[in-house]
Formats: C-alpha cells, sequence, structure tokens
C-alpha cells in the first residue's frame, strides 16, 4: 500500500513537472522572438495629419509683398487698376486719401454784410488799377472781397502795404484747397509671374498712362486678414495665422 502511494506520488509530481516546463518554455519562447524592424509601426491618426502638414513647404508671412498702385486722381481709373489686379489673382482694395493742399497765401478784405458793399469797393480798386480783385459769391467767404492769392508770404506782405496807402485794411491768410486720392493696394507672392515687377510697372489703365507700384506703410501686412491669407494660399497648418 505504502508503495502504491509512493509510486502515485512520483506520477502526479511528474506531471506537474512537466506542465510547468511546457508553459514556461512557450511563454519564453514568445518573449524571446526578436522583434522584426521591417514591420511598419503603428501611428495615431492624429500623428499623420501632423507629419503630412510638416512635408508642405509653409510660406513664412514675410513672403507676401504688399504692394501699392497710384494715386489716382479719378475713382474710375483706380476701379480699372482693381479690376487688373482682381483678373490676376490678387488680394486688392482701395484706399482713400483725403490732404489739404496749401494754395499760398490770400490778401482779401473782411466779410461786406452785402454783395453791393463789395461790389462798390471792387469797383473803386479797379479804377486805381487793381485787375485782380473780386467778389466771391459761395461758401463762408460769400461777400469776401478778393485781393490776390500769392506763392510767397513776402509778395502778400508787399500788396498789404500798397493797399493800405490807398486807405484799405486787407488781411493775409493761407488758402487750402481739399484734394481726394486713390490708392490700390494688394498682396501677392513672389512667384506670381502675372504680378512680376515688369508686369505692374508697364500695364496701362487710361490715356496711356503707366502707373508703378510702391512699396507703402499703408498696406501692412496686419491688414492682410486671415480670410485673404487663406485665399492666397490654401491649405495652411493649424496655428500659422495666429503666428
Amino acid at each position: 500500500m505504502i508503495k502504491i502511494a509512493f509510486y502515485f506520488l512520483i506520477v502526479v509530481n511528474s506531471g506537474l513537472l512537466a506542465w510547468q516546463l511546457w508553459f514556461k518554455d512557450d511563454g519564453s519562447a514568445l518573449l524571446s522572438d526578436p522583434i522584426n524592424n521591417d514591420l511598419p509601426s503603428i501611428k495615431l491618426v492624429k500623428e499623420v495629419k501632423v507629419s503630412s502638414r510638416s512635408s508642405k513647404h509653409t510660406p513664412s508671412k514675410s513672403s507676401f509683398d504688399c504692394l501699392t498702385l497710384g494715386p489716382f486722381v479719378d475713382r474710375q481709373e483706380s476701379q480699372s487698376a482693381l479690376a487688373w489686379l482682381s483678373d490676376r489673382d490678387a488680394q486688392a482694395h482701395q484706399r482713400v486719401e483725403k490732404e489739404s493742399k496749401r494754395l499760398g497765401f490770400w490778401v482779401h478784405l473782411k466779410k461786406f454784410d452785402s454783395r453791393s458793399e463789395a461790389n462798390d469797393v471792387v469797383e473803386r480798386l479797379k479804377s486805381d488799377g487793381f485787375d485782380d480783385v473780386y467778389v466771391e459769391t459761395d461758401g463762408d467767404v460769400r461777400n469776401t472781397v478778393s485781393l490776390g492769392l500769392f506763392r510767397e508770404y513776402a509778395r502778400a506782405q508787399d500788396r498789404v502795404a500798397t493797399l493800405r496807402d490807398l486807405g484799405v485794411d486787407p488781411v493775409i491768410a493761407e488758402k487750402h484747397r481739399d484734394n481726394q486720392t486713390y490708392w490700390v493696394d494688394f498682396w501677392r507672392l513672389p512667384d506670381n509671374d502675372a504680378l512680376s515687377d515688369e508686369a505692374l510697372s508697364n500695364f496701362d489703365l487710361i490715356s496711356d498712362r503707366i502707373v508703378r507700384a510702391t512699396s507703402s506703410e499703408q498696406c501692412d501686412k496686419k491688414d492682410l486678414t486671415p480670410n485673404m491669407i487663406q485665399d492666397l494660399v490654401p491649405g495652411l497648418p493649424e496655428g500659422f495665422l495666429s503666428q
């Protein structure tokens, strides 16, 4: 009976040993197999998107040329330039500038209460040899007697001195005229052959007038809106426009 129990324990222990050795060797075989470097690595979707974006050439903001055409004194002329640029896929807009230009030094008499009083003075001065005098008829200077417009202040003073000898007391004031000019600002990429410097400097608008492109402080990169950049260079990476 003891022998039977002894042999039974040997069989059981042998079975347990064989079971442990079998599964240990199998696991070791799995762990000891070399990694095949030829197999493609696994990438996340977001990693693939970033990789594909970084492989594209991304133009810097400084690669945009900012130019302006003008000045145009006629709105129709500036509209023609705007159309010319639009036909060549340029992002452009029209800019209006107002400036006050000094015409000279105006010698005149103070405003009279009536037109008849002003006319009487004009007739008297003309009889004294002053042919360039007249009565203003419009605006805030209505019924004012104009006694001459001079580019140099010294000449205006001479006229005042001469008139005072005749008992007339004129005054001197700077006279200005408000002018309105039009400019067409636009953006381009340097590789846009349709908007090359040669093309820009030689296209004709009206009466064979040649308008040249020049740098403009008004046409600034900060004025280049995100929508305009996307139109110029589609597919820009995320975050580029906020740099």
